[in-house]
């Protein structure tokens, strides 16, 4: 193979590439997108009026009804909410962290015929209960009356 041939052939390898590339990128941009839409979403409707039945995507920025926001806080105690929330989430992640650390070692330095199947066991109980509260979001859903 000639020289110019390796050239060219490397060129439209990296093009190639650099087309793959862009299409993953696209999709993550897509994924974030729907990911952050419905917080977008809710953030929107709670700067709006409760008399404003509208649903526009720009926010309105000339009249934002920030009484939504002090009733959340005062009356529907959305602080107290988010430091109980905060004291479960640290507390779970240290036991979490100390829990799998002590687990882990021991997988990690010692050879036996089982680790295999406690690695497959630790997998599947993290995917089971990744499943069952999808499941269960989606039950939760239907009851509420969304559709």
């Amino acid at each position: 193979m000639s020289t110019t041939k390796r050239i060219n052939q490397k060129k439209v390898d990296q093009i190639g590439y650099q087309r793959g590339r862009w299409a993953i990128y696209l999709f993550l941009a897509i994924v974030v997108v729907c990911q952050l839409l419905p917080f977008y979403l809710a953030i929107n409707a709670s700067m709006k009026p409760q008399t404003d039945m509208s649903s526009t995507l720009m926010p309105r920025l000339h009249d934002i009804a920030w009484d939504n926001w002090t009733a959340a806080i005062t009356d529907g105690q959305i602080l107290h909410s988010v430091v109980n929330s905060v004291i479960v989430t640290v507390c779970t992640t240290l036991i979490v962290c100390v829990v799998g650390a002590a687990a882990a070692y021991p997988l990690a330095r010692r050879a036996t015929r089982f680790n295999k199947v406690i690695s497959a066991l630790i997998l599947a109980t993290m995917m089971g209960a990744a499943a069952e509260y999808s499941c269960a979001a989606v039950h939760d859903a239907c009851q509420s009356g969304w559709r």
